[in-house]
């Protein structure tokens, strides 16, 4: 299931970074382009948006929301990629000697 997940996860990063404005600046949007013809097919209702009907914000607002959590994110693999270090064994000693109370 896991591999599954990770795969169509994958999946979507790829096509949404090479089609969707929103994600990747460089990547051209299609919308303007696929819209109508969605519309045509009956595959895109207009006023009927069930997945942004309550939605307050617009595209610039959305934009930047995306590319918040990116930045984010490059953030989070660049720390999680750092090795975690603990400390020698000889400061730990002479540490917890400093400061526990004498006996």
């Amino acid at each position: 299931y896991r591999k599954r997940l990770s795969r169509a996860r994958s999946e979507v990063e790829a096509f949404t970074s090479h089609h969707c404005g929103i994600v990747s600046t460089s990547a051209k949007c299609a919308c303007p382009r696929r819209l109508p013809a969605a519309m045509e097919a009956g595959r895109v209702q207009r006023g009927n948006y069930p997945n942004s009907a309550n939605a307050k914000e617009g595209y610039a607002d959305i934009r930047a929301q995306v590319g918040a959590v990116i930045e984010d994110l490059k953030t989070f693999k660049l720390h999680r990629s750092v090795p975690h270090h603990e400390c020698p064994e000889a400061i730990r000693v002479a540490l917890t000697e400093i400061l526990s109370p004498p006996a």
